[in-house]
Formats: C-alpha cells, sequence, structure tokens
C-alpha cells in the first residue's frame, strides 16, 4: 500500500534486491531465487557427473519464502538424476544455528556426499565437516556467494556457489531510478542471470560485478 501510495503521487520507486511481486512500482530488478537453486542444482549434477550423491539441503529460514523458491529449484534441477536429498533442514541464517543443522545431519546420516545450502551453513560446514573427518569425502556448495564462498572455492574448502551479481544489481537499480526521473524509457522488470562459480571458473571472472573494492565502505546522507 506504501509503495501505490508513492507511485501515484509521482515519485520513483525502484525495487532493488528484493521480489517485489503484486505492488506498482516503477520498476524493479532482482535475481529469480527459484533459478538460483536450479543454477545451484545444475553445478551440482555436474560436480558428480551423474554418479550417485546423497545431499542434505540447508535451504534458510522455513517461510521466508525465497528459500522454499531456491529448494524448489534445485529440485527441479536434480529431478530423474542419480542426486538424491536426504532432508531439507530449514533454519534461521545465523551461525550458531546453521552449524547445529549441519552437526545434526552429519550425526543422522552416513555417507553423506553434499551439504548444499545458504552460505552461512557452507562456511560454518568447513569447520565440522573437518572435525568429523569428512573433508574428502563430503563436498559443500552454497546456492548464493559471499566473500567467504569465494574464498572457500579458492582454497578448495567449498566445491562451488552461485552468484547472483549483488553490484550489477545495486548499478542496475540506480540506472533505472536515474531513467524515471529523466522521463527516459526504461525496463520495467530485470532479472540478472546467476552463474555457478568453481575452481575451474573463479580466477576468469569479474567479481567487481559482485563484491565491493577492498576497504569499500558505504556512505549514507538523508536531507
Amino acid at each position: 500500500n506504501q509503495i501505490e501510495e508513492a507511485t501515484k503521487n509521482g515519485t520513483v520507486v525502484v525495487g532493488v534486491g528484493n521480489p517485489i511481486f503484486e505492488a506498482k512500482v516503477t520498476s524493479k530488478i532482482y535475481t529469480d531465487q527459484e533459478l538460483m537453486g536450479f543454477t545451484g542444482g545444475q553445478l551440482v549434477l555436474e560436480l558428480f557427473e551423474g554418479n550417485p550423491a546423497r545431499v542434505v539441503q540447508f535451504p534458510g529460514p522455513q517461510g521466508a519464502g525465497w528459500a522454499e523458491s531456491s529448494a524448489a529449484g534445485f529440485r527441479r534441477a536434480i529431478e530423474g538424476s542419480a542426486v538424491e536429498v536426504l532432508e531439507d533442514k530449514y533454519g534461521d541464517t545465523g551461525k550458531s544455528v546453521q552449524l547445529r543443522l549441519v552437526e545434526d545431519a552429519l550425526q543422522a546420516y552416513d555417507d553423506i556426499d553434499l551439504l548444499y545450502g545458504v552460505a552461512v551453513m557452507a562456511e560454518v560446514a568447513v569447520t565440522a565437516v573437518e572435525e568429523a573427518g569428512l573433508a574428502d569425502k563430503t563436498k559443500i556448495v552454497s546456492w548464493y556467494s559471499n566473500q567467504g564462498m569465494i574464498d572457500g572455492v579458492l582454497n578448495g574448502t567449498v566445491a562451488g556457489t552461485v552468484t547472483q551479481y549483488p553490484v550489477a544489481i545495486g548499478r542496475i537499480g540506480v540506472d533505472l531510478a536515474i531513467r524515471a526521473l529523466e522521463g527516459r524509457e526504461s525496463a520495467k522488470e530485470v532479472h540478472p542471470v546467476p552463474l555457478a562459480i568453481t575452481t575451474e571458473n573463479v580466477g576468469s571472472l569479474d567479481l567487481t560485478r559482485a563484491f565491493a573494492p577492498a576497504g569499500f565502505q558505504p556512505t549514507f546522507k538523508v536531507d
């Protein structure tokens, strides 16, 4: 209601990052979370090359919407393959919660080939897997990326991740706003295509579209 009230008053409203489905914004740009999960699923299929794999999935907090969407995308990608999802373990993305979920999974299931889910899970899973003596057995993949995931791919502790190019999303959002304010033609809805990142391509990617430069600090000002 607040968004629609603003647009009716002539205020430019651009949705950036989070999905806006029904409110009539001026423009919007966000990544399709189901597609993010699907891309992660395709990455997993490539990693196991058609071989059977037992997976525990950690989509994020249940009821968040994006967590269920990503989980559905992952299952769509692996449908009919030899990848088996043992369980979807939903939970808050805090480190303590995700660590508990990972430890519960490692105790509940034998021969887990992959821990797949949110980036925070992947971060804490590295230590948990090592302590369980499964570093050579259990792979770790996240369906979205942060700097920790890139570091993990580079040092080999994380088998892969997916980026939605958040810096590029921000740039495009600003461009959409400027175009609307200047009365120029612009897209009404934009969806960046996510990309899987592995050791094979991480060195050739332009990561400035995904992460801020080292030492960057945002500056906020309200007049």
